[in-house]
């Protein structure tokens, strides 16, 4: 698929258009209003979607390895199975987003809103800075983990 520059993606959108599967690396869409999108298996790697409003965007399988969402608006967005290794998500607003299956490997969630019981379904939080600072070891993240939502229990 060609790759579509912010334009071409957001004339998309406005027309109603899927972005399923849409090479979109690199794409600077910072504050761009992208509520309910369909951006299934779409290729964000190094996205700029700083501030974005992404409320309710289906983006169950997505490439955002490296992309930046700090500040976003994910609330009720769907990322399961997103790949989300390294993504900067500081102050995202990732109220019941769904996480099942996201490889959150390396990303910042530092400031995030979330529930650590969305959390739990992620595939990996190796390394994974969460919202209150705290960082997870690359090796046993799992028991890190746990303990980490002990404490805030």
């Amino acid at each position: 698929m060609t790759k579509l520059t912010a334009d071409q993606a957001l004339d998309k959108l406005d027309a109603g258009e899927s972005l399923c599967d849409a090479d979109l690396r690199g794409i600077d869409l910072a504050y761009a209003f992208l509520e309910e999108a369909d951006l299934r298996q779409a290729n964000l790697q190094g996205a700029q979607l700083q501030g974005a409003d992404l409320r309710g965007a289906n983006l169950n399988g997505a490439n955002l390895v490296g992309a930046e969402l700090d500040e976003a608006g994910l609330l009720e967005a769907n990322l399961s199975g997103a790949n989300l290794q390294r993504a900067e998500l500081t102050a995202a607003d990732l109220r019941r987003t769904i996480l099942d299956g996201a490889d959150l490997t390396g990303a910042l969630l530092e400031d995030a809103l979330i529930e650590p019981d969305q959390l739990r379904g992620a595939l990996s939080l190796s390394g994974a800075t969460l919202p209150d600072g705290a960082r997870l070891p690359k090796r046993g993240w799992r028991e890190a983990f746990d303990t980490w939502c002990h404490r805030r229990a």
